[in-house]
């Protein structure tokens, strides 16, 4: 069974403004990951699209691997953020 890929763009946005602190536009983000992000994002205008369809195609990779079902889509969801933590971090230092 497929994962809701409208509800993953949603869902994947909405991870991706908490988890790169960007909930509010009028201050800088204050964590590791947010920081990291907006160093990259001060060196490549186009990095928020490339992590967005990077993250894209990691969930669609975790949904495989995990052979979830509908019900484990935030499980699947889940994986996902931490592996994209993992690697914005993982950019950030050997930038």
């Amino acid at each position: 069974m497929e994962y809701p890929f409208a509800v993953a763009g949603v869902n994947i946005t909405y991870m991706l403004t908490q988890l790169l602190d960007l909930r509010d536009p009028s201050k800088a983000p204050g964590t590791a990951v947010g920081k990291a992000f907006l160093r990259k994002l001060e060196r490549d205008p186009e990095a928020f699209n490339e992590l967005y369809c990077d993250v894209f195609e990691l969930l669609d990779e975790k949904w495989l691997e995990m052979k979830a079902s509908y019900m484990q889509f935030n499980q699947v969801l889940a994986a996902t953020r931490d592996a994209i933590e993992v690697q914005v971090l993982m950019e950030d230092t050997t930038a």
